[in-house]
């Protein structure tokens, strides 16, 4: 099981090679004055846990399209997708994969000197499977079952080459039928603060700490007790720029004494922007 784990993770890794990887991040504190934006971006998550007595690694992927007006106004559709492998003899089914929730978000940004506030509304959709009563090697819940939305804020300060950013979120499910009642979500807390600093015109990294309190979920007005969970995941992400291209590689493990072995990701990812005409000057 670690074998084939460390395996997917270098498969994951070598596109780093080909693609050289290009970001917003394009030299901090210089900005260009595009009309607008489209970024096309794909990334997938690996991470081995424990399903009952059972041995798995979930791979968890995406797809979005952000489209950035006047590097102000933002909208972004996002689609994931699940897949999950069991090991062992014994196992039904040892494959099992899905679609997840479908999200939308709006948001706006903006700018004062070397500083950025940013605010984002969130609606996710019930488009993944939901299976209420999970079991090892039975079918995968890639969904939530219900509506959520959700509101963040951020904040980051310009040290070129360095920035230093907060997020503050809070998510809601909305009620959702279920066998013996309606149960709906009070709440996801989140706060985060992180620090990207660029190397060079092509290289960077960010390092983040995050911290996530679930409210109780509560089901016909009493709400769980045992349901209060508080986390905290730290991050740290290297960046590689080449003209529109972007390409990210990242570790993300929970500080928690049970958060298991952590989460590697690879982002790649696509910026279309208007040509300039002949002659222009660049911003």
């Amino acid at each position: 099981m670690v074998r084939a784990f460390v395996l997917l993770v270098m498969a994951m890794a070598i596109p780093l090679a080909a693609v050289g990887q290009a970001t917003e991040h394009q030299r901090i504190g210089v900005e260009k004055q595009t009309a607008w934006e489209l970024t096309v971006e794909s990334g997938t998550a690996l991470r081995a846990y424990a399903v009952g007595e059972l041995d798995a690694f979930l791979v968890e992927a995406y797809a979005a399209l952000e489209l950035l007006l006047s590097r102000t106004w933002s909208m972004s559709a996002t689609m994931p997708l699940s897949a999950r492998v069991l090991a062992g003899s014994d196992v039904s089914s040892p494959a099992a994969s899905g679609i997840g929730d479908a999200s939308l978000s709006l948001g706006w940004t903006g700018r004062a000197g070397d500083s950025r506030l940013g605010i984002t509304a969130t609606v996710v959709g019930p488009t993944g499977a939901w299976e209420p009563y999970e079991v090892p090697g039975g079918p995968l819940a890639t969904g939530s079952g219900r509506w959520s939305a959700g509101l963040s804020v951020s904040a980051a300060r310009i040290l070129d080459p360095v920035v230093l950013g907060l997020n503050l979120g809070y998510t809601a499910g909305l009620p959702r039928a279920e066998r013996f009642g309606t149960s709906w979500e009070p709440g996801t807390v989140s706060l985060g603060l992180g620090v990207t600093e660029v190397l060079n015109d092509s290289v960077g990294y960010s390092i983040r700490l995050g911290q996530s309190l679930v409210l109780p979920t509560v089901v016909d007005g009493v709400a769980d007790i045992d349901g209060l969970s508080y986390g905290v995941k730290a991050s740290l992400e290297l960046f590689v720029t080449k003209d529109d291209f972007t390409a990210r590689i990242g570790f993300t493990k929970g500080l928690g004494t049970d958060a298991g072995p952590g989460t590697v990701s690879l982002t790649l990812s696509y910026r279309f922007e208007p040509r300039k005409a002949e002659g222009e000057d660049s911003p």
